[in-house]
């Protein structure tokens, strides 16, 4: 193989381990950066995670696991959900005691 076809080659290595870091650095999260994105604790990541709530891309014992940043943020939504669900009912039940 001539030098010329290594350096194409690596170029292109180069060119699709950029690619896969960008995709990295962009759409996976880890343990302590789902924590702070939730402003939790890790015992607290951990429960969800065993609740199925959350699951990890990749599983490490609890210590370090890979999130997909898309399945973060549908927590999100879903606990902003159930908490606007949750203020609904309590309006309801204090017109109803007001009355």
């Amino acid at each position: 193989m001539s030098d010329k076809n290594k350096k194409s080659e690596e170029a292109e290595g180069l060119t699709e381990r950029d690619e896969i870091e960008q995709f990295i650095k962009k759409h996976i999260v880890t343990t302590s950066d789902v924590c702070e994105i939730l402003h939790i604790k890790r015992q607290r990541l951990n429960a969800i995670v065993k609740s199925g709530r959350l699951v990890p891309l990749k599983f490490n014992n609890y210590k370090c696991c890979l999130f997909l940043r898309t399945d973060v943020d549908k927590y999100i939504l879903g606990k902003k959900e159930r908490l606007m669900r949750d203020v609904k009912v309590l309006d309801e039940m204090a017109s109803q005691l007001r009355e």
